[in-house]
């Protein structure tokens, strides 16, 4: 299983720098597509990242969350449960998601 984990502004600034230039970003921080996520089985979580906002995934160590999404707003939501698998992590969102959705947020 691949390790995630969360990258400081000046590693995603220097990654962003050298992804316009043409070179490989570090390997910790290679950016993850929308297209990656799988729209059939996320399709609230593929419709987030497209159009209202990104997913963090992986401890951050300050909240002990595994599992945050965000807008430009700020956090909507995070889970600090813990997972087995990133399709854990990914299913998760997608339920909260749908648990928000459906109350009107």
């Amino acid at each position: 299983m691949p390790k995630v984990r969360k990258i400081s502004r000046e590693e995603a600034e220097r990654d962003e720098r050298k992804l316009a230039l043409g070179e490989q970003p570090t390997q910790a921080a290679m950016p993850v597509k929308t297209s990656q996520i799988d729209a059939t089985a996320y399709p609230r979580l593929s419709d987030w990242v497209s159009s209202r906002g990104w997913v963090e995934l992986g401890l951050d160590m300050e909240t002990r969350t595994h599992i945050r999404i965000l807008d430009q707003g700020g956090l909507v939501w995070e889970s600090v449960m813990r997972y087995q698998t990133i399709e854990d992590l990914l299913r998760a969102g997608e339920q909260a998601l749908v648990r928000l959705e459906n109350a009107g947020s």
